[in-house]
């Protein structure tokens, strides 16, 4: 089995999309573990009895800055794929789907925060 280039930009793409969102997740983390660390000193020094437990995850994983690059992006896969399986373009054009759903996934790892 032998990769071409459109599956090679693909995958990095894919990978780059799943790298930012575990990067992202790790700041977040990191940021809730320093509070939780603030609030438990904090605690500590008024003598509290009990330490409050609380969820890293009790908010929202990632939210969307940006719908219209989400939008954009989607859409911009979808002409990816539509360009793959539509007769109205060229052979040429048609070989090169691949440059806008990696555009797209590009694109939609940029709308998280």
């Amino acid at each position: 089995m032998s990769l071409q280039p459109s599956g090679i930009v693909l995958i990095a793409a894919v990978l780059f999309f799943y790298i930012r969102l575990i990067w992202l997740q790790k700041a977040k983390v990191t940021q809730a573990k320093q509070a939780a660390v603030q609030e438990n000193a904090a605690d500590k020094s008024r003598r509290a009895k009990s330490i409050k437990e609380k969820s890293y995850f009790d908010e929202h994983r990632f939210r969307i800055i940006n719908w219209y690059i989400l939008a954009g992006a989607v859409v911009i896969i979808a002409a990816g794929a539509f360009i793959s399986t539509s007769s109205l373009f060229g052979e040429t054009v048609r070989s090169l789907w691949w440059l806008p759903t990696a555009g797209g996934i590009f694109l939609v790892s940029f709308s998280f925060a």
